[in-house]
């Protein structure tokens, strides 16, 4: 089943606002949980392995240049992200 079709399971009219406060969280966590799966399935498995990678080396180098004071020097690795990013 898609979003819509759990979604219209959950919703139901004369509920109580606690009912419907209630649904409305169940709704906006299945909504949540379904931009994840795809984001993660949707990703190649290439790519998300380089992603991990970049990401670990990338704080890294943020650390050392926060450490230094020197932005210059973590500059190569967000425009690696960035240029990750846009594949």
């Amino acid at each position: 089943k898609d979003l819509e079709e759990w979604s219209s399971l959950l919703l139901k009219d004369g509920e109580s606002e606690e009912a419907n406060a209630a649904i409305e969280s169940a709704r906006r966590l299945l909504e949540l949980e379904t931009k994840s799966y795809k984001k993660t399935t949707c990703l190649p498995s290439s790519i998300a392995a380089r992603k991990a990678q970049l990401q670990s080396s990338a704080y890294s180098s943020w650390v050392k240049a926060r450490e230094n004071d020197d932005f210059a020097s973590f500059a190569p690795s967000l425009q690696q992200c960035f240029d990750l990013a846009k594949e």
